[in-house]
């Protein structure tokens, strides 16, 4: 069996790209099915939130109601599961997936082309 030795430096640096990836990511805080919509909510970690059709996630449009009440968010928050149906879904993916059946492609890349437009402008230098 090899030792791996870690330095202080190494673990500092591994820690802080951690720390990067996570500011990042998008995750949920929390889920859960809204019966009068139909409707999964998705809870986000910086308090906004997504409601989704149900018609629009494939592995829950079969998905009987009673069963829905037993969605549960993973760790970390970057999925949801009902894991007695071994059913498991990306936040992430699922996001990508519905946006642009719910916004006009029009106007969903006006809003994310605006966002990156403002991302790769360099900050304007003091007079």
């Amino acid at each position: 069996m090899t030792r791996h030795v870690v330095s202080e430096a190494d673990l500092e640096h591994a820690l802080e790209q951690g720390r990067v990836c996570s500011a990042r990511a998008f995750r949920a805080s929390a889920v859960s099915y809204w019966p009068d919509h139909d409707a999964i909510a998705i809870l986000t970690e910086r308090h906004g939130g997504f409601l989704i059709p149900r018609a629009l996630i494939e592995p829950l449009r079969e998905v009987d109601i009673p069963a829905l009440s037993r969605l549960e968010l993973w760790p970390g928050g970057a999925a949801f599961e009902i894991a007695d149906l071994d059913i498991h879904v990306s936040v992430h993916g699922l996001l990508t997936a519905a946006l642009p059946a719910m916004i006009p492609s029009e106007v969903l890349s006006s809003l994310l082309g605006a966002r990156g437009s403002r991302r790769r402008k360099p900050a304007p230098e003091a007079a």
